[in-house]
């Protein structure tokens, strides 16, 4: 892959965005960190990194 850009930015923003947010809300409302919302927030990092915009993908419709 020439020049190695990451052409998704987009969408790995909205999931790390997601990722905090997720991650945050039991904290902010007085319950302090739960796995639970950890995990979730984890997944949607990774949804956010492997995920691609529909005009970065290879997909013809």
């Amino acid at each position: 892959m020439k020049g190695n850009k990451m052409k998704n930015w987009k969408t790995t923003m909205t999931g790390l965005i997601g990722a905090i947010s997720v991650a945050l809300i039991p904290v902010i409302s007085g319950q302090g960190f739960q796995t639970e919302a950890i995990i979730t927030a984890a997944v949607l990092a990774i949804l956010g990194v492997l995920a691609r915009d529909f005009d970065n993908g290879n997909i013809k419709y």
